[in-house]
């Protein structure tokens, strides 16, 4: 029998498994959505780690450093250098804020941030985009599965690893996202350094024979920066890739994560040990480069896209059962981010448009409502839903795109620029009103939207970090155009950020 197909099971087992011990602690929409607030500080890093890691760091990055070279290593330190940087400005400040709210959602915490009803609304729309985020993730479990199992193909492999997801997920929310991401980021971490770590035995000392024999095949691929590729061919679009990736630590799925810590201590702590995590998961783009050296020819018959450069080396590196192991720690990759996003897409529609805002415009208006019923009912929007946005985001995983990265920076860029300007100058400054907010929130969504499928900015990195640079600077302008939030309640917010006897 197929050694991947048996460990397959195994690890699907297991998930399902982890699912279900997180279904007893998920017991009401809060816990569902957030957890209680009770996850130790490693567990809320390696769970931050490898959300943000995903796929499309093990197979799209790697992959970019198949066709490119040792460029794609700029990806990977702007990775954990500005997610560490981000988190340090804003982790402590956004969990406080969120102490007294316990907002399921980043379009909820700004909402309360702001008092804004329609900041609510505006950004669970955008955050609905997060669906093709999802499918861009699935690809990757399908160019696994089909590769090492050719009799399933690849829309089967998509399907199955979406069935998985949404089982666990329905299950157990947020403490069947934080048990599995455990188990799949330490696994993360520890294939990531053994590839990484691979090249020396294989190639020699990798900081000089790897450019040497990737110049030997094209001069560009040795280069710091490859003009041939379209991502960040130069040193605007790395700045742009350093700049892009504050606003990515910022994605729904992600900054959420700090409300999960137990206490001030831990965010400390936190802001250190998620990015060093971070380095070493990602450490996997280094086989990119190894793989071209290997099949020197680039793409062709023998590794006909980006995505599948990962799963080359490792079939032709290692023994078959340790490449099988690897596989599935890679399609591990791919179910951490996915099981992330499709948790905060359910509570967009559970917690944020139906509680949070339909619910709670019938309360303003008066109305008696049963408020247990309405707890059940979240409840099962945010279990249920979860099938509803695998049917949506299983065919759009269907069409492959030719590099999933570029695919999921896509889907994301919408509401990183939305919500960058309001969280980051919502946390520090007292002064924006709902108006502000909302001039840097649309514009900078805009502003992405028309610079990357305008196709007036090729790279998709460097849209994201223009977006996130107009809502914040929008907020700033927004200060002086716009009258400021009322003294009273903007001291009733700050209040919790500014008291050093919390926690």
């Amino acid at each position: 029998m197929n050694i991947f197909l048996i460990l397959m099971v195994i690890y699907i087992a297991a998930m399902l498994a982890l699912g279900y011990f997180g279904s007893k602690k998920a017991t009401d929409s809060t816990s569902y959505a957030t957890s209680k607030g009770d996850v130790s500080v490693f567990n809320v890093s390696i769970t931050f780690a490898a959300t943000f890691a995903s796929a499309g760091t093990f197979l799209g990055v790697a992959g970019q450093g198949f066709a490119y070279g040792v460029t794609n290593i700029w990806f990977w330190a702007s990775q954990w250098t500005s997610a560490g940087i981000i988190m340090a400005l804003i982790a402590r400040r956004y969990r406080r804020m969120n102490m007294n709210k316990n907002s399921a959602t980043v379009a909820d915490w700004i909402a309360d941030r702001y008092d804004s009803q329609g900041l609510r609304v505006w950004l669970a729309i955008v955050s609905l985009a997060q669906i093709a985020f999802i499918a861009s993730q699935l690809v990757g479990a399908g160019v696994i599965i089909n590769q090492m199992m050719p009799f399933i193909s690849y829309k089967m492999g998509v399907l199955i690893s979406a069935v998985v997801i949404i089982i666990y997920i329905s299950m157990g929310g947020s403490y069947a996202h934080i048990y599995t991401n455990i188990a799949q980021g330490i696994m993360m971490a520890i294939v990531g350094i053994i590839l990484a770590v691979s090249g020396f035995f294989v190639f020699g000392n990798i900081i000089t024979e790897i450019p040497a024999q990737l110049a030997a095949i094209d001069p560009k691929l040795a280069m710091p920066l490859n003009p041939d590729n379209g991502g960040y061919p130069d040193i605007l679009h790395v700045a742009g890739m350093f700049i892009a990736h504050f606003w990515w630590a910022l994605n729904p799925q992600l900054i959420n994560k700090v409300t999960y810590l137990k206490s001030e201590k831990d965010v400390k702590t936190f802001c250190w040990l998620g990015p060093l995590l971070m380095f070493l998961m990602c450490s996997v783009v280094l086989v990119g480069s190894y793989t071209r050296i290997l099949v020197p020819e680039g793409l062709g018959e023998t590794i006909s896209g980006m995505d599948s450069a990962v799963p080359y080396y490792v079939s032709m590196i290692f023994p078959k059962f340790i490449g099988a192991v690897f596989l599935v720690v890679i399609m591990a990759a791919m179910m951490s981010t996915v099981d992330g996003v499709l948790l905060y897409v359910s509570s967009i529609l559970g917690c944020t448009l139906y509680k949070n805002t339909y619910v709670a415009n019938r309360v303003s208006k008066g109305e008696k409502v049963d408020m247990e019923k309405v707890e059940r009912t979240t409840m099962n929007i945010l279990k249920y839903s979860t099938f509803l946005i695998g049917l949506i985001a299983v065919p759009i995983a269907f069409n492959k795109p030719s590099n999933l990265t570029a695919m999921l920076w896509g889907a994301a860029g919408p509401i990183m620029s939305a919500v960058a300007g309001p969280v980051v100058i919502g946390i520090y400054s007292k002064k924006p009103s709902a108006k502000a907010a909302a001039l840097g929130s649309v514009l900078g969504c805009l502003s992405f939207l028309v610079l990357y499928f305008g196709k007036i900015v090729s790279s998709v990195y460097l849209c994201c970090a223009i977006g996130g640079l107009v809502s914040v600077v929008l907020c700033v302008i927004g200060l002086y155009v716009f009258p400021p939030m009322a003294g009273e309640k903007a001291e009733k917010i700050f209040q919790i950020v500014e008291d050093a006897s919390t926690d």
